[in-house]
């Protein structure tokens, strides 16, 4: 763990509101460790996958996300329901989230529930600099 003293004067504020903690949830394996490698070895930051709304809720409650990235097709709940019930765990009511779809038209009910929607495939590159503006855009309202 970094300590805050390391980032000069602006440490501590610069510590806390940078995004390091991602939890992913598709349920596609092969989609699963390959997005969750690309966050971490290219993104630089702590990644917890997971393929499901269960193993979600268990382990956004260790985890503490920062972020969630949510497919919004799961196999046992839809990425909304995801979050509704990270949402329902003690302190995370207010964790955000983007969602990741094929869809082509998402409706607007999801689109007010998220940073952003992004339609696959996202490059690489791509993914770790739109969470990172959707989340310096969270930061800043």
């Amino acid at each position: 763990m970094v300590e805050a003293e390391e980032f000069g004067p602006l440490g501590a504020e610069q510590a806390r509101t940078a995004l390091e903690r991602i939890l992913f949830v598709d349920d596609d394996p092969e989609q699963c460790e390959l997005t969750a490698l690309v966050l971490a070895e290219l993104g630089g930051f702590r990644v917890e996958a997971c393929r499901g709304l269960d193993e979600a809720t268990r382990a956004a409650q260790d985890f503490r996300p920062d972020l969630l990235l949510l497919d919004l097709d799961l196999g046992d709940a839809s990425g909304p329901e995801v979050l509704a019930a990270v949402r329902k765990l003690p302190g995370l009511d207010r964790v955000p989230a983007v969602f990741l779809t094929g869809w082509r038209s998402v409706p607007s009910l999801v689109q007010d529930q998220a940073l952003a929607v992004l339609t696959k495939p996202v490059g690489p590159a791509e993914l770790c600099d739109r969470l990172t503006a959707a989340w310096a855009e969270h930061r800043n309202r």
